[in-house]
């Protein structure tokens, strides 16, 4: 560590010089390790870890932090229980009380100039997402309410994709990252894989294949760990595995595959096929998403409508399709069986609430307003007003989320002014409740 930081004392001296200036300055000062369970580090940082902590506890103003995945934890601290107690193991649930302030710097990092929604998906809490969401749309200028699920991905696969061309030497026009990826998800549902697991040595030999094939010289598989689309890492049998990192684009990516399948073999082979599909449900709502875009279909024609996954996967597709005018068939379903059953309603009208300020969208505040005045007084009361409440009370919903972007103090310049006009129409609604808090908020 000391020659890589191109330093001419012992690591002793180091530590003693910086215990010195923290207590000059009457500041504990924090040495910092991220990713312990990286490249060779599972095996480094086991042997030398408690060698290290213990010289860092002679010093009293320093600290040591340490990340590492939560898979790497247990095989970390095998038989060395006493070194497991010398720490304070926190997990990290992500930007889910920052998010607005993260996307900000975020989108400033990559050049990203955004015309700003109040509702932003609630896939930006997740900093995985976040930063696949900037790779693919760096130094652009976005919409974010105009974003759909197949840009994310597809954008971001090219952004990797020229990364690693320009590393292993081969055309952009190839995106080697997508067919590695199909490859690794091919592998997974062929082996009917429980997890997104795949035995490193089995992934390796995927790659090769690919390497051999379009004569690539240097490694993918290193490459595509290096820029995080996949991730190394060990099971809890001790055995190491890759992955791919966001588990979203691995079902984006299946459901790519086989929505080509069922135009080829027709609904019948499909269904047959695919049966157990029904209990997968992020893998449903990736169908949901990708079949209108790819075929004639709707996923409730293919499986029982009134399924609650088929019902769930359909209501939570709905903001992330890239068509925003629906069919007369999808409103069709949405009436006699989505708002017939209680799951149903529960979730389709939540998802009109992350739609609600998306111009010129069939499901926008404009069309959820005409719905709820067509009820009389004592009908709408008694079927909205417990909804809001549960929604408002039910951390990160759309509810708190809209009303969380109205208090938060960041410039809200480019704001549309359609936007706020149906994010204040949609804010209105909130106002049937007879809960003080929400209606004092939303005031």
């Amino acid at each position: 560590m000391i020659s890589i930081l191109d330093l001419s004392c012992s690591f002793e001296e180091l530590l003693e010089d910086l215990n010195a200036l923290g207590a000059k300055e009457q500041s504990k000062i924090i040495l910092f390790i991220d990713a312990l369970n990286e490249g060779n580090g599972k095996n480094i940082w086991n042997e030398h870890l408690a060698g290290i902590v213990e010289m860092i506890k002679k010093y009293s103003w320093l600290g040591l932090v340490a990340s590492i995945r939560t898979e790497y934890v247990d095989n970390l601290f095998a038989d060395k229980s006493s070194l497991k107690e010398k720490f304070v193991l926190v997990k990290h649930n992500g930007f889910s009380t920052v998010e607005h302030h993260a996307v900000k710097k975020y989108f400033d990092s990559y050049g990203i100039n955004c015309m700003e929604v109040p509702l932003s998906e609630p896939e930006f809490r997740n900093p995985l997402f976040l930063r696949l969401f900037c790779e693919g749309f760096r130094n652009c200028t976005i919409n974010l309410s105009q974003i759909n699920f197949t840009d994310i991905y597809k954008n971001f696969l090219v952004a990797v994709n020229r990364k690693v061309a320009a590393k292993c030497n081969y055309s952009i026009r190839m995106n080697m990252v997508e067919k590695v990826i199909h490859r690794i998800v091919e592998y997974k549902y062929y082996h009917n894989l429980k997890n997104n697991f795949i035995p490193l040595n089995d992934a390796c030999e995927l790659v090769i294949e690919v390497e051999k094939k379009y004569n690539i010289h240097n490694s993918l598989l290193d490459e595509l760990i290096s820029n995080g689309v996949l991730t190394q890492n060990v099971g809890y049998d001790g055995n190491e595995y890759v992955f791919v990192t966001y588990e979203k684009l691995e079902d984006y990516l299946y459901a790519e595959m086989i929505a080509n399948d069922l135009n080829e073999k027709g609904i019948a082979i499909f269904k047959e096929k695919y049966s157990n599909l029904i209990r997968y449900g992020d893998v449903l709502e990736a169908l949901a998403i990708v079949l209108p875009e790819s075929s004639k279909y709707e996923l409730f024609e293919i499986y029982e409508q009134n399924n609650s996954n088929i019902i769930k996967s359909f209501c939570r597709s709905l903001k992330w399709r890239k068509n925003t005018k629906l069919e007369k068939k999808v409103f069709d379903y949405i009436n006699k069986v989505v708002l017939r059953t209680n799951i149903g309603f529960e979730t389709f009208f939540e998802e009109l609430i992350f739609m609600s300020v998306k111009i010129g969208h069939d499901l926008n505040a404009e069309k959820t307003i005409k719905y709820i005045l067509s009820f009389d007084m004592p009908d709408r009361d008694s079927i909205f007003i417990p909804l809001l409440d549960q929604l408002y009370y039910e951390e990160g919903s759309p509810i708190n989320r809209l009303l969380e972007w109205c208090f938060v103090h960041i410039d809200k310049t480019n704001v549309l002014d359609d936007t706020v006009r149906l994010g204040a129409s949609m804010l209105a609604t909130f106002l049937i409740t007879s809960n003080k808090s929400l209606r004092d908020k939303t005031t």
